[in-house]
């Protein structure tokens, strides 16, 4: 039990870690300095789980070596911010968030190395397709730059060793035997104080007023940082650093999404491969539920994962003569991908006989990547559990989807109501 609240802790972690380019950039785009985004991000985070940690009757008492290991660990986290925020201002998002990506393997050499400890096949191959994906994205990318695109690399580069470095120390330090939410509290606001110095040093920190502003603020602050970093201690407490950083595989995910669609960042074939190669990864998590029950269904996961990949292969070498996509073309493309993605999706379930009907198969799929609710499945828990487990997951990342998708229509109007509504759940089939 601890082990699933783990995983489902580091994916609610990376989904909302993704949402920081979103509102990141709206802040720059509204005149504010590097240093005045992370002050009020980290500011207000730290109010908040302060407060949230005393009406939660939370301890805040630290000792002094307590108290110097959560400060080197706020360097390392304030050191991600800083690093990413440049990488923001000279390179696209979605490069900057899928270069930020490749700390899984730092985690996982790190651990290793240092701390011997054991690298399974499951893991290195989560790890593999994910980073190859992420490669991919940035390839498809990277033209896109705002400014130095050397300066941009390089930063996101410094973001992946502090972040790993991060992810490492909490669980390797006396950091293990803190409350989440007073950990999380007393690295945030360390930075707050790193940043607000950083602040008064080069320009000095505005104090805002403007109630739209302050939107981007809370959005930053909260899901994106609050939460996100409190969900990321709780799920490294719980399952370890190497497995939380796989599933950080969402964060580029989201980013890119919201490049496309908010800032009109270019999306390319590459980039799809990427993101197909990022959702076969996904499959080695029922995978592995298969392989722990002992389900020989599980093998029809690693079947769909080949395909995935492959097709992901193949994406690479399409070369068009135009290879640019924006905001009007994102939108066809990713109605499109949806539906790749779930005729894939349901490959598993006609493969293995679970769902002998593949139009069933592909109903059941569609249902959970667009979180409708409607099944044709009258007793589902009679399906293996590693089957069970795959379709529970395309509803998590089909609700995951649709936040993303109705934040970046935050400016349309009505329009939105009417798109939300026809999301609605339907009846059982």
């Amino acid at each position: 039990m601890l082990r699933v609240k783990g995983i489902l802790w580091a994916a609610l972690s990376s989904s909302t870690f993704g949402l920081a380019p979103l509102f990141t950039l709206l802040l720059l785009g509204v005149g504010y300095s590097s240093f005045e985004v992370l002050t009020y991000r980290w500011g207000v985070a730290s109010l908040c789980l302060g407060a949230y940690g005393l009406l939660a009757g939370c301890d805040f008492r630290l000792g002094r070596r307590e108290l110097g290991t959560v400060f080197l660990l706020s360097l390392f986290r304030a050191a991600t911010s800083l690093s990413l925020v440049i990488a923001y201002q000279n390179i696209a998002s979605g490069v900057a968030s899928t270069i930020h990506f490749m700390y899984p393997l730092v985690v996982a050499v790190v651990m290793m190395c240092f701390f011997r400890e054991r690298g399974s096949v499951w893991t290195f191959a989560a790890i593999g397709m994910s980073i190859v994906g992420a490669v991919l994205l940035s390839l498809g990318n990277v033209d896109f730059s705002h400014g130095d695109t050397t300066l941009g690399i390089v930063s996101a580069t410094v973001s992946v060793v502090a972040y790993g470095g991060y992810i490492v120390g909490v669980r390797r330090s006396r950091a293990v035997e803190i409350d989440s939410t007073v950990l999380t509290c007393c690295v945030m606001a360390f930075g707050a104080l790193f940043f607000i110095a950083g602040g008064l040093l080069t320009g000095g920190v505005r104090l805002e007023a403007d109630p739209h502003t302050w939107l981007y603020i809370l959005g930053v602050a909260i899901p994106a940082t609050a939460v996100s970093n409190m969900a990321l201690v709780q799920a490294i407490k719980s399952i370890g650093p190497t497995l939380t950083s796989i599933f950080g595989a969402m964060e580029p995910l989201t980013a890119v999404v919201i490049g496309v669609w908010v800032f009109a960042e270019p999306f390319t074939a590459k980039g799809a491969a990427g993101i197909l190669l990022i959702v076969a990864a996904f499959l080695v998590l029922p995978l592995a539920v298969a392989v722990i029950y002992g389900e020989s269904s599980g093998i029809y996961f690693l079947y769909t994962m080949i395909a995935a990949g492959l097709l992901g292969f193949l994406l690479t070498r399409f070369k068009p003569a135009k290879r640019d996509m924006y905001a009007r073309e994102g939108f066809v493309f990713t109605a499109l991908a949806w539906v790749v993605i779930s005729l894939i999706g349901a490959a598993p379930f006609t493969l293995s006989g679970q769902i002998p009907s593949y139009l069933d198969a592909v109903f059941e799929t569609v249902s959970g990547f667009t979180t409708t609710g409607a099944s044709i499945l009258t007793d589902v828990e009679a399906l293996d559990n590693g089957m069970l487990f795959w379709r529970s997951f395309t509803h998590w990342l089909g609700g995951m989807g649709i936040l993303v998708f109705m934040l970046s229509l935050v400016n349309m109007g009505g329009q939105a109501n009417h798109l939300l509504r026809a999301e609605s759940p339907g009846p059982t089939v």
